[in-house]
């Protein structure tokens, strides 16, 4: 049971990193000078993390983009970067780069790969691992980990 509540854990937070849509347009727009967000995970619903003009709050976007968002994780900001929205989705960035806040902004940056925790033991996308029961195989995709679900024998049929 504790294994399927770990999945459902991994299953939602990658559902909610995915999120389309534009930010509205800060040029010229002075806002609090607060970090509220800084990624579109932060945020309820269709909201994304916008800057407003000095720090970054959640906003309804202004368009919808069928855009996708790209694998990893945005690195973790470390102060304040300049204010300038160089992106605003996955999409306008290329390659294997995520939209991410650099402290005031957001810009192309490389992401961190996604790992699995599972049992006190973190995983790389990819990798393949026993189960906790001993039976079924498990394997890390993207942050998830998905397991098979047979049933268990106790002890091995004489």
């Amino acid at each position: 049971m504790k294994e399927i509540i770990i999945v459902l854990l991994f299953v939602v937070g990658v559902a909610l990193a995915a999120k389309s849509g534009s930010c509205p347009d800060s040029s010229g727009m002075i806002g609090i000078c607060v970090e509220r967000c800084s990624s579109d995970d932060d945020c309820v619903g269709s909201q994304k993390c916008c800057s407003n003009g000095c720090g970054h709050t959640c906003q309804k976007p202004t368009t919808v983009r069928s855009s996708t968002s790209k694998p990893g994780r945005c690195p973790k900001i470390s102060g304040f970067g300049t204010c300038v929205e160089m992106c605003s989705s996955d999409s306008d960035c290329s390659g294997s780069q995520k939209c991410c806040s650099h402290g005031c902004g957001h810009s192309c940056q490389t992401p961190k790969p996604l790992t699995c925790l599972y049992n006190d033991i973190t995983y790389q996308s990819g990798d393949s691992f026993k189960s906790s029961d001993g039976c079924n195989t498990c394997s890390c995709n993207d942050g998830m980990v998905i397991c098979t679900l047979m049933a268990c024998l106790s002890q091995p049929v004489s």
